[in-house]
């Protein structure tokens, strides 16, 4: 019974943590892909990922704690996982 809901745990942690990687590793294609078809199609990626970090990075501390924990979240979430295969 213990394997189990740590079997879980473990699934939902490594589910995170690859939602994580593949959304951060999918900004690059996304850009070039903007740039590409912006000439034929309104696709505003750069401007808003731009955006996005300027309006974080303006608010001071405040911003980079957020954009440090945005990130941080799926590291962390990752290294549960392997924390968490330990018990199995």
């Amino acid at each position: 019974m213990k394997k189990s809901i740590i079997g879980i745990f473990r699934f939902v942690f490594w589910g995170y943590a690859m939602l994580g990687y593949l959304l951060l590793m999918s900004i690059v294609p996304l850009i070039l892909l903007g740039i590409l078809v912006k000439p034929l199609k309104e696709f505003y990626i750069l401007e808003n990922i731009l955006a996005l970090f300027s309006a974080l990075m303006s608010n001071g501390i405040v911003g980079f704690i957020a954009i440090t924990f945005y990130v941080g979240q799926f590291f962390l979430s990752y290294y549960l996982y392997k924390w968490l295969g330990r018990f199995v």
